[in-house]
């Protein structure tokens, strides 16, 4: 069973574990239920983020596995890291242990920051802390970068100049989402284990200002906003915009330290760069 199956992640995860031959059950609020991928033996019509205990028990009733990328990065309907990310996720674990599934497993995510910096970090570590003192069976997956979302730094390159957090010396290992989701399938019965998984390289957010400037045939220009001003701002957006802050935290805090993972996927940065770069 799969929960967030309508994300980017969750579609590729999906098209993975059926290519890998399992029946696959999505769990999707039914005005999502269009973006299901193709090829699931069936969807299970429920927003997690109200079902109640029996619901949620109902819909992991059965399953041999359940797997979760369930999370936000943006703000939306009230919702926080924290009612999801963490929330939402050890309620539907407590759901897989209660109904004797044999594994859960959570998409995390890879960065060596300190508690307080993220409330999106925040709140996945304490789910895995809550699946550590849980006596279920579950394995969690820790990613760096999705690619995908690096194309920021692409578009910025594009319209002259990038601008990177503090000096851009932070590493990330920046992984195709279909890589990733490959990885997670192979990596089902890794029971009580933490396991990172990156692209094939690992660079510094400067080299990855150079590669998306290289892959535009232009000379690279890197600006860096030091933290001190950057904390000053997320302190005046904690006030102003809650969710704003949620975002914009997150992102300082990956591109401030080490998101540095396993290299495990084929596809480089350089490539997706590149291809982006054609079909824009």
């Amino acid at each position: 069973m799969i929960a967030g199956a309508t994300g980017t992640l969750g579609r590729a995860i999906t098209r993975a574990l059926i290519a890998a031959g399992h029946s696959v059950v999505a769990v999707a609020r039914a005005k999502s239920r269009a973006r299901v991928e193709a090829g699931v033996s069936s969807v299970h019509e429920l927003d997690l983020t109200t079902a109640s205990e029996g619901e949620l028990r109902g819909a992991v009733r059965g399953a041999r596995y359940v797997v979760s990328s369930l999370g936000i990065t943006r703000q939306r309907d009230g919702m926080t890291p924290r009612d999801v990310d963490f929330g939402v996720n050890a309620r539907l674990a407590d759901a897989c242990g209660a109904e004797g599934v044999t594994s859960f497993g959570y998409v995390s995510v890879a960065c060596d920051a300190p508690p307080g910096l993220s409330p999106l970090v925040d709140a996945k570590r304490a789910l895995e802390r809550h699946l550590a003192a849980s006596e279920l069976a579950w394995t969690v997956w820790r990613p760096s970068g999705f690619m995908t979302d690096f194309k920021e730094i692409l578009d910025a390159a594009r319209s002259g100049t990038v601008y990177l957090f503090g000096d851009g010396g932070a590493k990330t290992t920046p992984v195709d989402v279909d890589d990733l989701a490959s990885a997670i399938a192979a990596r089902l019965d890794r029971p009580r284990e933490i396991l990172s998984i990156g692209g094939p390289e690992t660079m510094t957010w400067n080299d990855v200002a150079t590669v998306a400037f290289a892959a535009l045939g232009a000379p690279p220009k890197v600006r860096h906003a030091p933290m001190g001003v950057v904390r000053a701002a997320l302190a005046a957006m904690r006030v102003v915009s809650s969710a704003a802050h949620v975002q914009w935290s997150f992102l300082s805090t990956a591109a401030t330290h080490s998101t540095e993972a396993e290299r495990v996927g084929g596809r480089t940065l350089a490539s997706f760069f590149a291809e982006t770069a054609r079909s824009s």
